[in-house]
C-alpha cells in the first residue's frame, strides 16, 4: 500500500484548516490507519488499489465508487480516532449513560406500551 499517495488523498480529504491539523498531521494514514485496518482488513485491498492510482481525487467517486467509500470512511475513522482531533472537536467519546429507576420519562414510556397491549399483524 502506498502510503504517500493515500496522505496525498487524505490530506486533500482533510486539509489542515481552523486550527486543525490535516490528515497526515493527525496520523490518519500511519497509525490510526493501521488502528482502522485492524478493525476493519477488508478496506486494505481497496486502499491498495486506490492509492496505486495516479488520478486526481475527483475522479475516484465515479471511477471506483466502492474504492471511494473506503477511502473516505477509512481516512475519516482514522483521523477522528487520534485522541489530540477528539479533544479539540470536543468530543468526549461514547460514554454509558446509566439509567436509573428515578428516570420517569423513560419509565412513563414504558406504561404508556404496556397498557396499549400487544400491537401486531399476524404473518400470513
Amino acid at each position: 500500500m502506498n502510503r504517500e499517495r493515500l496522505g496525498e488523498l487524505a490530506d486533500a480529504l482533510i486539509p489542515a484548516e481552523g486550527g486543525m491539523p490535516s490528515a497526515t498531521e493527525a496520523g490518519a494514514v500511519g497509525e490510526w490507519l493501521d488502528a482502522v485496518l485492524a478493525a476493519r482488513p477488508e478496506f486494505a485491498t481497496p486502499l491498495e488499489g486506490i492509492s496505486a492510482s495516479v488520478e486526481p481525487i475527483d475522479t475516484l467517486p465515479d471511477r471506483d465508487p466502492a474504492g471511494w467509500s473506503v477511502l473516505t470512511a477509512a481516512i475519516v475513522a482514522a483521523y477522528y480516532m487520534n485522541p489530540e482531533v477528539c479533544a479539540r472537536v470536543g468530543y468526549a467519546g461514547q460514554r454509558a449513560i446509566p439509567f436509573g429507576a428515578d428516570a420517569p420519562d423513560y419509565v412513563d414510556l414504558l406504561e404508556s406500551v404496556k397498557s396499549r397491549g400487544p400491537v401486531y399483524r399476524p404473518t400470513p
